[in-house]
């Protein structure tokens, strides 16, 4: 399966390459930049996480592109420090689809875990879906699932959710969240969100995040969120 995914972004990279016409350059289809904060609440309201985080997408023809993301992070509570970054191969079928494989890497207090997987997304008038899987065997072998999505009220304001799911070897664990996006002008927003995280082997806690994003392109962001281990903990 590692191989197939590894070989999945290989294949995507190349295909872009042959595809895109010879006088066409690759150009810069989205970007993204942000921060955020997130905590959990109650008693173990120490446990918090400050982020910094940016990806950008390459366009090679319409159909083929490859997204590149970044991420650091800082962990209140236990004064860890962690990063990620992933690069995922994206193929578009038609317009408001869109198709991918990803691999990347979290390294969190000197420890890394790499990670594969697969990704699609759709754009239906009003509304956005994503979904997920992906795969580590660093460490322990662990699956992560994950769906998302949200309906636009207006030309600013829209309101989602998201369900993931991590079932590793003894380290099982559940979000979910209610998720809102604000548009303070045509590329900035402020976005927020609330939910409960379940962990084996400790009781339920709720969190609570905000956060800052600027985007840019054509497509306004690129076309896959941040993936990773450490994308599911706290919060944001």
């Amino acid at each position: 399966m590692k191989q197939w995914i590894f070989g999945a972004v290989a294949a995507l990279a190349a295909s872009t390459a042959l595809n895109a016409p010879i006088a066409q350059a690759a150009e810069v289809s989205g970007a993204q930049v942000g921060v955020s904060y997130s905590n959990l609440t109650g008693s173990a309201s120490d446990a918090n996480k400050l982020s910094a985080f940016g990806s950008l997408e390459v366009a090679f023809s319409p159909a083929f592109s490859v997204q590149g993301d970044m991420a650091l992070n800082r962990f209140g509570g236990t004064n860890w420090d962690g990063g990620m970054f992933a690069l995922h191969g994206v193929y578009h079928p038609m317009q408001g689809t869109a198709l991918g494989a990803f691999v990347g890497r979290d390294r969190l207090n000197s420890q890394n875990v790499d990670f594969y997987g697969l990704e699609a997304s759709q754009k239906l008038n009003m509304i956005d879906l994503e979904g997920y899987v992906w795969h580590t065997e660093s460490g322990s072998d662990g699956t992560a699932l994950g769906l998302s999505g949200s309906y636009a009220l207006n030309d600013r304001f829209s309101l989602g959710g998201r369900l993931d799911a991590f079932n590793g070897r003894g380290d099982d664990y559940n979000r979910i969240g209610v998720t809102a996006d604000y548009k303070l002008a045509s590329s900035y927003s402020v976005y927020g969100e609330v939910g409960r995280v379940d962990a084996q082997g400790a009781d339920a806690k709720g969190y609570i995040g905000l956060g800052l994003r600027a985007t840019f392109g054509a497509g306004q962001g690129t076309s896959f969120s941040q993936r990773g281990l450490q994308d599911l903990l706290p919060g944001l």
